[in-house]
């Protein structure tokens, strides 16, 4: 019984203060009653038209907030000469729960809207990482293969080494046989040599009955030995040819035509000079730096990490957007002149545009 009394008192109230009238439709009755219009009304308070009929019509939803709202009220009611706790009370039993609800629902969407900004935010780190990590990564992959294919070609030099070395010995072995036959030769000459000649002696007419005059033991001789040493010299020169042959490694030989290939790679690279006067815009890596440039249309010119002693020349349209993982150990020329980076140092990522707009 004492429940229901409660609840009859309770939409008692509740009819009362809905028979109250809101704070727009005072306004507007003691408005009419001093005689003024609308329009004589906002130049005295200096609002718009439209605003006056917002009030007296208890249109709130536009307004900056209710703190404006309170001064428009207070200033309106102070022209009419009503109260200020009657028009504030007025204006609290229309628009109080209103003000609440819309003061939860504000605090709930600006909660939701900084999470979405973390999320934003972390998805973002999360990106920058992972691009990072497959960087790092393809850059050590670049390394193992560089220094697979150095092995390879090492093992296939060590390969060949002992090939030269059974040519070189198959050449000394021929060599060798040829000084034999040479010997055997010069030995069947001095056997000849040693030999005594016979008489000749002609059946001409002219020289019939005188003996032809022949070369002594003496002077065949001394023929066969000077040409046994003519022969023993030759192959003396033939074996010492095929010893320095083998004796050289087939790796000082490899070596020195890697040397000749790196030293033909190093004048064909282009200096920092010929790259200022040929493009742009030139990077130059003072150590290794993470890079992504971009031209105005967007297109990627540049992306990854670069190592030290790097000369980077690009080509493109105009401005270029730059971002530097370490911009301390990067120069930068635009048309020739060195871009100032002081303004990054400390390890801060750079984000810049060249030329400046």
């Amino acid at each position: 019984m004492t429940q229901l009394n409660d609840d009859q008192e309770q939409q008692q109230e509740e009819v009362a203060e809905a028979a109250l009238p809101s704070s727009g439709e005072l306004l507007r009755a003691a408005r009419e009653q001093a005689g003024f219009t609308v329009l004589q009304v906002a130049d005295r308070l200096r609002l718009r038209q439209q605003l006056i009929h917002d009030l007296e019509a208890d249109r709130f939803e536009g307004q900056a907030g209710g703190t404006y709202v309170r001064g428009y009220l207070r200033a309106y009611a102070k022209l009419v000469q009503i109260p200020e706790s009657e028009i504030m009370d007025a204006y609290k039993r229309t628009q109080g729960a209103e003000e609440a609800t819309q003061s939860t629902m504000q605090s709930f969407s600006k909660k939701t809207s900084i999470e979405s900004q973390d999320n934003k935010l972390m998805i973002l780190t999360w990106i920058i990482v992972i691009v990072l990590i497959g960087s790092v990564a393809v850059f050590v992959w670049q390394q193992f293969l560089e220094d697979k294919n150095g092995a390879n070609q090492s093992s296939a030099v060590e390969t060949q080494q002992p090939t030269a070395a059974v040519v070189s010995n198959s050449d000394a072995e021929a060599y060798n046989n040829a000084a034999d036959d040479w010997s055997a030769e010069l030995q069947s000459s001095s056997e000849l040599g040693n030999e005594e000649p016979e008489a000749i002696t002609t059946t001409d007419a002219s020289t019939a009955g005188t003996p032809a005059q022949l070369p002594t033991r003496g002077e065949l001789t001394a023929a066969a030995n000077q040409a046994a040493e003519e022969l023993a010299e030759t192959a003396q020169d033939l074996l010492t040819e095929a010893a320095e042959q083998v004796s050289t490694p087939a790796v000082t030989r490899a070596q020195n035509a890697t040397n000749s290939a790196t030293s033909l790679s190093a004048v064909e690279e282009p200096n920092l000079a010929t790259a200022l006067a040929n493009n742009p815009l030139v990077f130059v890596f003072r150590g290794d730096s993470w890079v992504r440039i971009e031209d105005a249309d967007g297109e990627p010119l540049a992306f990854g990490v670069k190592v030290q002693d790097y000369i980077m020349p690009l080509a493109g349209k105009e401005p270029y957007n730059i971002t530097l993982g370490a911009p301390h150990l990067v120069d930068i020329y635009y048309l020739g002149e060195q871009v100032d980076l002081s303004a990054f140092a400390g390890g801060r990522v750079a984000r810049l545009q060249v030329p400046v707009e």
